[in-house]
């Protein structure tokens, strides 16, 4: 199965608009982000949008029509009630994916993300919980609408976060990075994390990387970043940690500077 955040794109697209499902998965994207790099008010403020695209979606798949993205939505609750109570929908997504659109939504709008707490800061558990709910949300989308393998569904909303990479470009396969300055080490943890959750082959991570010697990239690279726990190796693949995510997203520029 190719993850990748077109893949989640096409897999909605055809129920729910390649817009909305655009619209969607880009700020599922950024709220995740935001929340692994400890920006928890930019995560909120993407949870509200990413709210405001789903009460879209849910006047789509009720009319077949949505208010227009850019333009200001009327009615939002209403909107919810009324999906919430619409029969014909699918009724486990309905009834919660209308209550934490609630919850979503309500925490930008009422917790005041954008200024400083008077007591203690909330701003971590509402970001969790943004974050939480959000990835819910979109799984059941993915089951319900794209008719999609629970464990296939599981896989891409894991990947999500790790997929659009400005420095990393895919052709036809051949992952193909943009900046020549990194170093094979570097080179090889960034594949890994587009790639994420998966397990990549040492021979493609090899190719990619444009290393010449496989036995030596093996010993010089591929052991011993597996030794520091920055990647886990079985057989002939490797898979990126926790650890190996965080190294990356804190040494490695992932927008390319085109100047």
């Amino acid at each position: 199965m190719d993850i990748s955040r077109q893949n989640i794109v096409d897999s909605l697209k055809t129920t729910l608009t390649e817009q909305l499902s655009i619209a969607l998965v880009d700020e599922f994207i950024s709220l995740k982000r935001a929340f692994q790099l400890g920006q928890f008010s930019p995560t909120e403020l993407s949870g509200g949008r990413f709210g405001e695209v789903l009460v879209r979606m849910f006047e789509y798949l009720m009319s077949g029509t949505y208010t227009p993205i850019g333009q200001q939505l009327k009615y939002t609750e209403t909107t919810i009630n009324r999906f919430e109570n619409d029969g014909s929908q699918d009724e486990f997504f309905r009834f919660f994916a209308a209550k934490l659109c609630r919850v979503i939504m309500g925490v930008r709008n009422k917790r005041n993300v954008a200024h400083l707490a008077k007591n203690i800061d909330p701003n971590y558990q509402d970001a969790l919980l943004i974050t939480q709910s959000s990835t819910w949300i979109l799984c059941e989308l993915i089951r319900v609408y794209a008719k999609m393998d629970i464990n296939d569904a599981s896989m891409l909303i894991k990947s999500l976060s790790y997929q659009h990479v400005p420095i990393i470009e895919n052709i036809e396969g051949f992952i193909k990075i943009l900046d020549t300055s990194l170093g094979y080490r570097d080179k090889t943890l960034l594949i890994l994390y587009s790639k994420y959750p998966q397990w990549v082959q040492d021979r493609d991570l090899q190719k990619w990387t444009g290393y010449s010697n496989s036995s030596r990239y093996k010993t010089d690279f591929l052991e011993p970043l597996s030794k520091e726990a920055l990647t886990h190796r079985e057989g002939s693949s490797s898979k990126l940690t926790s650890k190996g995510m965080i190294y990356v997203e804190k040494n490695i520029p992932l927008e390319f500077n085109w100047n």
